[in-house]
């Protein structure tokens, strides 16, 4: 329990003594027992926190593998699992797994006990007590535990756990006589598992159903609206009030709903960074609260504790699903106990490797392992000061030594060497036990960790139980949030619960140790003094695995998986299991290998050869750069551009050809990692390619660029079954020598004039070896060998290689797909289409080189003749779904044929309808099998669904041949006519291809995006990039779809207008009222902002990219500097003047006080010093200005997508106006930039890491000073920049995977990889096609089933396909009424999709949507709202604010608000939903509908019935007079025109009698103040006779 040593098994003696109350490896906190050691000689202190049981009576025994050397090999047996000697104590601990699972199977033999001579039964390594079954357990008898012997290395190992103990990893036991309970152990087994579990879970079924069934009911009766017209005028309020008092469940709902006081905004500011985890996780309450500090008043204890005791008084007929209501009051103040906790369970400690280590020879003799120095804080210590104990480790233990301080003084030699014991030496087997015998001061301390640890097991343990797995995540967000938080700990707890770091870093709020007002000093230093760190630091063999022997053969382990058995379902899932390990551990090594390189802990291969062509080899992964490696290599691009390009088109081939699972072609494991500009590719090595080339065979391909391309039978079989078949490449001839002799020139020249001689010889060369392999293999003869061309099925620049394990290996595979014909010059065969649009569009502003007179042009390029096209392949979405139309239309003709031949007279022939969907299932079915593995298509497809002859045949001449286009390639021409007329058959099909995808590909697409209203749109540019790859277009034609997007607006802005220019002539009286003139669906104004946010954010990394690698990659080296100048200049509209910048600085110096620092001070201090070199080359260039760095974005946007930004660096908004939607006032074009979510992603897309705080987006920067220098750059500072992580792109990935962000030492943030069982994939879809059947329960246990079987092979529920599984059970479980079951799963996908994707990744989003639909549904409307505010943060955050979904959500929410008898908040939701943009203008309608009713509910009749005018001019200018909806709003129109003329009457007559009564009072007030005036003056005049009298 306190991290000691391994515990080496057990024996049980015959004998009277008690039982012992220890465990292996040294107890946490056992009860002292009488001893004669020296730990019970220790002072009682000693005893209640010392180990009894590793004192000097420990048993320490010699490992029974390693006594089996002095055994004579003839007598001795293995102690094998089953045999005769089986289950002895042991090094292996594979025997103690063995004994144990062989003992479950009742037909299996147990493995016997060892019982030594003495009577003593020898247990395993893990305490397996299933051998004992076989002798009995009798009274009387005892356990022994019994600890092996250290060595050096065990001496290392301990003293790292040790270090972990003490750093805050103390037991959470206090004594090993705990009982837990069978409940209470199951939760917390889960909670290790990291699974959290709701309780909802644990319910029956029947009991839910009741429960919603009676909700539902109640809902329907409490929800029915009543007619406004039935209203006099009345106040509506005592209505609600009345209702609510007859109705509990209504007022329950009402008092569960969040209330949002008037002085609260309902719109969502997602701009202030601070509040994202608050509000991404819908808890908008607990921000509320503890920015006031005051809890809401209906998440006061008192009142949830009253809501509680009143569902348990109705027998749980309240709303329960995922009860996790806390008030935050409560997890703040547990938040705040786990920080003092975490504090007080770190010891004091510091446990290092001495001064006098590593032990002298004559002491190693006597036995000395290592010298430890161990410090002990001063915190436990009466005497105070720190206190240093030397120890000595010893193969038995550990005990202090004599080492004492010096007395002469030297600095040098402090310490006196005397590694003898000590008089009172503390011996004992675990290093722990041994320093507390020694120090009182750490006895006390470790007493409170030990506590403390306690404590924070028992808290974390109860919030488990109670919490809903995402309300779990947001706990750990928020701990820097509370007292005692700090940035470190805030920063490190979320990279511990998101596998994927975040691009935004919580900061820790005024309340924690860290203030805003000086979080800059503490970011800079948030590391505490840790020297065993930096030891082990200096220790790292970035992951090399030293103590293993040797490097792991990467390669091997990966063939010899993929070659395991797969015959039964066991089979093929362990087989799946090794695979996705091998693969997992490769990428988590390629990571941590990739940053020593950078780091330059690794030493090149070829150190003499310039650094662009520097390999590493390290453990045994190859790396290279992603750069062009000259002349000498076969290549047909050319160019780093290209090179960068086709590296990552390699590792997605591969991951083609991996998800395929072909028998007999084996591919690399592959990981491109892209870091500060530089990519690195990181391959497993094919055997014997670095020993020479006589360890590996060419088969396929050609090395050089000037060699003949080799070939072999078998390997171009092999590739026909799987590329031809599978992935549907073509198999065409080609010259042997493939390059043309223009380039073949141009190598001569840069080569040099030995050229010709190194030709012929390599020819030379290749030609006795081709035919000497020809020879042996019988493949082909003399003539074949002098034929100029060869079959090729797959890129010529493939090649396939024979290591020296005799297996084929495919390399360099960069296209399976022809090159995009659209990107391809129509000088060189193109189509042509980009060459027209620019030529009609030159000057227009959807392509064209001017906008609107605000930028002039040179941004677009004249031609497409550009190295990196090269690599602009079709997708293989596209080629497959091209694939099922040409094979629909096939079978189509087929049948036609069929039906024609027949007659058509029979009577069982299928209708038109039913002929269609059967021609289109077999279509789909026999195309489908050009993407199913042969073997998987051979052994599983049923007979009715094999292709025939005659279809295989149709089908392969629809495979497309990937080298058409292909720059530098010799022509057929000349060579052989028949392959040179297919070649142009081909380049017209790839043209016929590109087309379709011009013409009608992207129109369809864009026609789908208006025609949807703005439903199922993308949330962001990943999920853009998806949405668009699944339907088979690239992103290199976002530029294209925003010209399409601007067209479908100009033409909303033209119908409106034409329009508007209606209404005014019927209003005039010349013409009668115009019929509907306005389409419903309008074009969402978020399509083409995502569209450019998401050009930008791409060509945004390459400039990025390009700055970091510039002069050598020395702004890499310090790059927060050029990062944040780079990000403030792209979030702004232009850069500072020094009056602005003193202006700002003097601004934040007032707000920030008198004599406080401002942040551009503390910004400036906290830099580096840069500057230093005396102008020297080594120092960083010179940061780029505002100006500089947009001229190269936007040369890089129309180099990429030929486009012109419009919304983008537009000054003080030059650009055109854009009209909006429902009839809102116009915008510039500098108003539509989205510059918080382009900032989002581009940190996604670099791996750059802010601080969670608020910036000044949108206006002005400062990137540089004035001399180009060092400068605190705004509004994003360098500190600001926290860290900069790779991105990965893993080859095995899930498809559609690409580059996402890593942590750097790679254990966390790998993409989810392929699962290899195909098993899994066909449960899932049979359960969704039940699920579309509507057969609930087999879906239902088919998904439960596809969950269980992805979990076995991946060992952990975080991955894609596991979320999907939680999806549609919960989609079923919905559908089959099972609310609480449903929510439940939901909550678990919800919680699965942050922890992979992050707190805003799009699969979060819909996630919120999706679980607050089933709770809206089932009644917890308040949980619902929560969630659907979450959504709406997300998607503002993401989209931002004109995303189409807004509107709708917004009054979504009011209309549950409306529904509970919250009139108030209902109308803030409604009119702030009037105010988003909406693509469907029945939503318009429908929301100023619903406002217009709320207001009559209040009494604002006036305002209700302009409110309804609006609703009426929307439906009669969409729908037309007669349509239902517009008759509706006329009737609603007179009604609130009656109710408005009688409620101004009402209010006139009012007015008028009380003028009527303030007139009067005024007479009346007149008349008294005359008659005042009066007797006053008659008072007066009586006093003047007295006073005459007188």
């Amino acid at each position: 329990q306190q991290g000691g040593g391994g515990g080496g098994g057990g024996k049980v003696k015959k004998s009277k003594k008690k039982k012992g109350k220890g465990g292996g490896g040294g107890g946490g906190g056992s009860k002292p027992q009488p001893s004669s050691s020296p730990a019970a000689a220790a002072s009682t202190d000693a005893d209640s926190v010392v180990n009894p049981f590793t004192g000097t009576d420990a048993v320490v025994a010699v490992p029974s593998s390693v006594r089996s050397l002095e055994v004579d090999p003839s007598t001795y047996t293995p102690l094998l699992p089953g045999g005769p000697g089986s289950g002895t104590s042991g090094d292996d601990g594979g025997s103690g797994g063995a004994s144990s699972s062989v003992a479950i199977d009742p037909h299996v033999p147990r493995p016997a006990p060892v019982i030594l001579p003495d009577g003593e039964i020898v247990l395993d390594d893990y305490a397996d007590l299933h051998p004992l079954f076989d002798v009995g357990l009798k009274n009387g008898m005892a356990f022994r535990v019994v600890l092996e012997r250290y060595d050096a290395a065990g001496i290392k190992d301990h003293v790292s756990r040790v270090r972990t103990v003490l750093d805050g990893g103390a037991p959470a036991v206090e004594d090993l006589h705990e009982v837990t309970l069978p409940e209470e152990g199951e939760k917390e087994a889960a909670a290790a598992e990291g699974d959290s579990e709701v309780e909802a879970d644990d319910k029956e079924n029947a009991d839910a159903a009741t429960n919603s069934s009676s909700d539902d009911e109640e809902q329907a009766a409490a929800s029915s609206p009543k007619s406004v017209a039935e209203g006099s005028g009345d106040d509506d309020k005592k209505k609600a009030a009345s209702v609510d008092s007859e109705d509990p469940l209504l007022k329950q709902k009402k008092t569960s709903m969040p209330p949002f006081p008037l002085d609260r905004p309902v719109a969502l500011d997602a701009r202030d960074l601070s509040n994202f985890y608050y509000l991404s996780c819908g808890e908008e309450e607990a921000l509320e609260e503890i920015q006031s500090g005051k809890p809401p008043a209906y998440l006061s204890s008192a009142a949830v504790q009253k809501e509680k005791s009143s569902d348990e008084k109705k027998g749980g007929e309240g709303v329960s699903l995922l009860d996790d209501d806390e008030p935050f009051s409560a997890l703040r103040d547990d938040a705040a106990r786990l920080n003092i906790l975490d504090r007080t369970a770190r010891v004091d400690c510091e446990v290092k490797f001495g001064g006098f280590h590593p032990p002298p020879p004559n002491r190693k003799l006597v036995g000395d392992l290592a010298y430890l120095e161990v410090t002990v804080g001063g915190r436990g210590n009466k005497k105070g000061g720190e206190e240093t104990i030397h120890v000595t480790c010893v193969p038995s233990g550990f005990y202090v030594n004599r080492t004492r301080l010096s007395s002469n003084g030297d600095a040098r030699a402090p310490y006196v060497f005397d590694p003898r014991p000590a008089n009172n030496p503390c011996f004992s087997h675990e290093l722990l036990d041994c320093l507390l015998m020694r120090s009182m001061a750490l006895r006390s301390v470790w007493s409170d960790a030990v506590a403390a640890a306690k404590k924070r097991s028992d808290i974390q343990n109860a919030a488990s139980a109670t919490d809903s797995p995402l309300r779990s995540l947001f706990r750990v967000c928020v701990r820097g949030d509370v007292p005692g938080g700090s940035a470190r700990g805030a920063a490190d707890g979320v990279d511990a619960m998101v596998l994927r770091p975040s691009w935004c870093v919580p900061l820790p709020r005024g309340g924690g140790s860290l203030a805003a007002s000086s979080w800059i000093g503490g970011r800079n230093s948030p590391r505490e003094y840790n020297p065993s760190k930096g030891e082990e630091d200096a220790a790292s063999t970035f992951g090399l695995d030293v103590r293993g022997g040797s490097a792991r053969d990467w390669n091997e382990e990966l063939q010899s998986a993929r070659e395991l058995s797969r015959g039964s379902i066991h089979e093929r899932i362990e087989r799946a299991r090794v695979v996705h390990k091998v693969l997992t551990d490769f990428g988590e090594a390629s990571v941590v290998g990739a940053q020593a390189i950078y780091s330059g802990h690794i030493s090149p291969m070829n150190p003499n050869e310039p650094a662009r062509s520097h390999v590493y080899l390290h453990n045994n992964i190859f790396f290279s750069r992603a750069v062009d490696a000259g002349v000498d290599t076969f290549k047909i691009c050319q160019g780093d551009r290209a090179a960068r390009k086709s590296a990552a088109r390699d590792a997605h081939c591969m991951g083609q050809l991996h998800r395929l699972d072909v028998d007999g072609l084996h591919t690399l494991a592959t990981v491109l990692v892209d870091y500060l500009g530089t990519r690195l590719v990181c391959q497993s090595i094919v055997p014997g390619i670095l020993h020479g080339e006589k360890t590996h065979t060419l088969l396929y391909g050609a090395v050089e660029a000037t060699q003949p391309l080799a070939w072999e039978k078998e390997m171009h079989e092999l590739l026909e079954g799987s590329l031809g078949k599978g992935l549907m490449v073509a198999t065409r001839k080609v010259p042997r020598m493939p390059l043309s002799d223009e380039r073949v020139e141009e190598i001569r020249k840069l080569r040099g004039p030995t050229l010709p001689a190194v030709t012929m010889a390599v020819e030379a060369e290749a030609a006795p070896e081709e035919g000497k392999e020809d020879a042996e293999d019988g493949d082909k003869d003399e003539e074949e060998e002098k034929e100029p061309l060869r079959d090729v099925c797959g890129p010529i620049e493939a090649k396939g290689i024979r290591g020296s394990d005799q297996r084929k290996y495919l390399l360099d595979l960069m296209r399976l797909t022809p090159r995009d014909a659209n990107w391809v010059p129509e000088s060189e065969g193109g189509t042509g289409k980009w060459e027209a649009a620019l030529a009609v569009n030159g000057s227009s502003s959807s392509h064209g080189k001017s906008k609107n007179g605000s930028k002039s042009g040179g941004l677009i390029p004249d031609t497409l003749d550009d190295d990196e096209f090269a690599m602009a392949v079709l997708r293989p979405e596209l080629v497959t779904g091209i694939t099922h139309t040409k094979m629909k239309e096939w079978m189509t003709a087929k049948k036609k044929e069929g039906t024609d031949a027949a007659g058509g007279d029979d009577e069982n022939a299928p209708t038109k309808a039913d002929k269609g969907d059967e021609t289109e299932g077999e279509a789909k079915e026999v195309a489908g099998a050009a993407t199913a593995s042969p073997s998987e298509e051979e052994d599983d497809a049923p007979e009715q669904n094999k292709i025939g002859p005659e279809d295989e045949a149709h089908l392969k001449t629809l495979r497309l041949n990937v080298n058409v286009f292909v720059p530098h390639a010799k022509s057929l021409e000349g060579l052989d006519d028949e392959a040179y007329a297919q070649m142009k058959k081909d380049e017209n099909r790839v043209r016929e291809v590109s087309a379709h995808l011009w013409d009608e590909v992207l129109p369809s697409l864009t026609k789908e995006v208006r025609e949807n209203g703005g439903s199922n749109l993308p949330a962001d540019g990943r999920a853009l990039s998806e949405a668009l790859h699944q339907r088979g277009i690239n992103c290199r034609y976002l530029g294209r779809l925003a010209a399409l997007a601007i067209e479908e607006e100009e033409k909303d802005r033209s119908a409106k207008e034409k329009a508007e220019r209606a209404a005014v002539e019927g209003q005039g009286g010349t013409t009668a009222a115009p019929p509907a003139t306005l389409p419903r669906r309008i074009m969402p104004l978020c399509w083409l902002e995502m569209l450019e946010c998401e050009m930008l954010a791409r060509a945004a990394k390459h400039v990025l990219d390009s700055y970091l690698t510039d002069s050598g990659g020395i702004a890499a080296d310090q790059p927060s500097q050029t990062i944040a100048s780079f990000l403030s200049a792209l979030v702004s509209t232009g850069e500072e003047s020094a009056a602005e910048t003193e202006t700002r600085i003097k601004n934040e110096k007032s707000s920030a006080g008198g004599d406080s620092a401002s942040f551009h001070d503390e910004a400036a201090d906290s830099l580096a010093l840069f500057d230093a070199g005396g102008g020297g080359d080594a120092s960083p260039p010179p940061v780029r200005g505002c100006g500089e760095v947009w001229d190269d974005l936007e040369r890089e946007v129309g180099r990429r997508y030929r486009y012109v930004l419009r919304f983008y660096n537009n000054g003080s908004g030059a650009g055109g106006s854009f009209q909006g939607n429902g009839g809102k006032a116009d915008m510039k074009a500098a108003d539509r930039a989205l510059y918080l979510p382009l900032l989002r992603r581009v940190c996604q897309r670099t791996g750059v890491r802010l601080v969670g705080r608020r910036y000044g987006l949108g206006g002005k920067c400062l990137c540089a000073s004035s001399s180009g220098r060092t400068v605190a750059s705004h509004p994003i500072a360098p500190v600001d920049v926290l860290e900069v992580v790779p991105l990965v792109k893993h080859s095995a990935a899930l498809a559609g995977e690409g580059f996402t962000p890593c942590s750097p030492d790679g254990s966390t943030g790998l993409p989810s990889l392929h699962v290899l069982l195909p098993d899994a994939k066909a449960t899932f879809e049979s359960a969704h096609a039940h699920w579309n059947a509507k057969v609930l329960p087999q879906a239902l246990d088919l998904a439960h089933e596809a969950a269980a079987l992805y979990q076995r092979v991946v060992d952990t529920p975080l991955h894609a396909s596991v979320a999907r599984c939680f999806d549609m059970i919960a989609a079923v479980l919905f559908h089959a009424n099972e609310p609480e079951m449903a929510a439940a799963n939901s909550a678990r996908a919800l919680a699965i999709a942050v922890q992979l994707g992050g707190f805003d990744c799009s699969e979060a989003l819909s996630g919120h949507a999706t679980l607050s639909h089933i709770l809206v549904s089932s009644g917890a409307m308040g949980r619902g709202v929560k969630h659907l505010r979450a959504s709406l943060y997300l998607m503002e955050l993401c989209a931002g604010p004109r995303y189409a979904e807004l509107s709708s959500t917004y009054h979504k929410i009011g209309s549950m608000y409306h529904e509970v008898g919250s009139a108030i908040n209902a109308l803030r939701f409604y009119q702030e939903a009037s105010t988003r943009c909406s693509s469907d203008r029945l939503v318009e309608g429908m929301v100023a509908k619903s406002t217009a009713y709320v207001l009559a509910a209040i009494g604002q009749f006036k305002t209700a019935l302009e409110t309804e005018k609006r609703a009426y001019g929307i439906y009669r200018s969409t729908l037309g007079e007669k349509h239902d909806l517009t008759v509706n709003s006329a009737n609603s129109l007179k009604q609130f025109m009656k109710l408005a003329v009688e409620q101004g009457t009402r209010m006139k007559a009012a007015d008028k009698k009380r003028r009527e009564e303030q007139a009067a009072d005024a007479v009346a007030s007149q008349i008294e103040a005359d008659e005042a005036a009066e007797e006053e003056r008659k008072k007066k005049k009586k006093s003047k006779k007295k006073k005459k009298k007188n």
